[in-house]
């Protein structure tokens, strides 16, 4: 099985080499070509063997991949969604991801991950973290990175707020002492 599945994968991403070797200089059917092997992979419920593929076909910052990675995002399986979000926000000049979409991640352990990364990442403005601060069921460990990075960035938080989340999570010793 890993043996066909890595054949599988060899052409596309012998092509992928080619065209993040090019940076620009790949010809528009090289592209849509990859494209339509990562969408049918996709489709297909199959996955790369590393995440690699997906990255480069990020950074490559090519609009014709825009459907693809929209596509992705309205995936249920992390990888895509994670991928799909981050192409998606990779191809805008401001490398934003999409706050609403992000919202809408039913999942809570999916969407802290997701805003861990684009965190990390610096895919969200202090206007979109102070958002994320104002939704109702926030989860009080990604409230204390959120507030931890406007801190950072230089925003003022509310000393009294950082307390209550702390107290809200007796089961974490740390916050509390750190906050108390």
């Amino acid at each position: 099985m890993t043996q066909h599945w890595n054949r599988a994968w060899l052409a596309p991403l012998a092509v992928l080499i080619l065209v993040v070797g090019a940076r620009g200089a790949a010809d528009e059917a090289t592209v849509d070509r990859m494209t339509q092997e990562v969408r049918r992979a996709v489709a297909e419920g199959k996955r790369p063997p590393n995440e690699a593929v997906l990255i480069a076909l990020r950074e490559l910052g090519d609009e014709r991949l825009r459907p693809l990675f929209a596509g992705m995002a309205l995936r249920t399986d992390s990888s895509s969604k994670l991928h799909g979000l981050f192409g998606l926000a990779d191809l805008t000049p401001e490398r934003q991801v999409n706050i609403g979409q992000i919202a809408g991640i039913s999942d809570q352990n999916l969407r802290a991950v997701v805003l861990g990364r684009a965190i990390g990442g610096d895919y969200l403005t202090t206007r979109h973290m102070h958002q994320v601060l104002n939704w109702p069921d926030i989860q009080p460990g990604l409230e204390l990175v959120v507030t931890s990075k406007l801190i950072h960035e230089g925003e003022e938080v509310s000393v009294q707020r950082l307390r209550d989340v702390a107290a809200s999570c007796p089961e974490d010793k740390i916050a509390s002492r750190i906050f108390a």
